[in-house]
């Protein structure tokens, strides 16, 4: 989510950040998009530092403790209570104020760390919350955005292609979700967005290799099968 490399997420900030996504893209089907577009001026200031202290690392440590416990108030409370020097710091409030559900609050923080720091990691934040709150336009640009910044983060290229399935861009979709599922060795949320994409695209030759290659059971062509006819049906 940083412009080009950055400092990957700890062990417990992965599954929040995967949580992060589906709880972001789960509702885009049905969401209709408001009047609203993206603010020229940010009106929160953050840090786009990279370079962690040590000290800034023990409070970091801290915060992902209480994450890996499930105490995702406490640790937003942490990070709203506290300066916070780095972009790191910024990007764990603004996931927790997702997982939360504060909306509003994670728009405004996103927006800030994409005017301000122009990273992979501000645009991949702000994309998901686009999506979720239905600017579907805006949320395929800056999934578009972060995926050029990072174009070997499989994380970032499974959301923005779980995304383009969202927009009917199922083509594009496939490509971006074939190279997730590669970049993860065929493990993840890319195994079960890339087979929706295959069956959306009609290309049974797609899920074919997927059982022979990567042993997509039964069991998991058979979700897909569902997400992807409550996707035909939303959009």
């Amino acid at each position: 989510m940083r412009h080009g490399l950055i400092h990957p997420m700890p062990s417990f900030v992965r599954p929040m950040a995967a949580l992060l996504a589906s709880a972001v893209l789960a509702g885009c089907a049905t969401t209709m998009p408001p009047e609203t577009s993206y603010s020229e001026e940010p009106t929160l200031h953050v840090s786009c530092r990279t370079q962690v202290q040590p000290e800034e690392r023990l409070q970091l440590d801290v915060i992902d403790e209480k994450i890996g416990n499930d105490q995702l108030y406490a640790a937003l409370a942490q990070l709203e209570s506290e300066p916070l020097g780095t972009e790191q710091h910024w990007l764990r409030r603004g996931q927790l104020y997702v997982i939360t559900g504060q909306m509003a609050d994670a728009r405004e923080l996103f927006e800030a760390l994409a005017l301000q720091c122009d990273s992979a990691s501000s645009h991949h934040g702000l994309g998901l919350v686009a999506m979720k709150q239905g600017r579907f336009a805006e949320g395929v640009d800056h999934l578009a955005i972060a995926r050029k910044k990072a174009p070997i983060s499989g994380k970032i290229r499974n959301d923005y292609g779980y995304a383009l399935l969202q927009v009917n861009e199922i083509a594009t979709a496939t490509y971006e979700l074939r190279t997730a599922f590669e970049l993860a060795n065929g493990e993840g949320s890319a195994r079960q967005n890339l087979a929706v994409a295959y069956i959306l695209g009609k290309d049974s030759a797609g899920l074919k290799w997927m059982q022979t290659r990567y042993g997509l059971t039964r069991a998991e062509l058979e979700h897909a099968q569902k997400i992807a006819q409550r996707m035909g049906r939303s959009q």
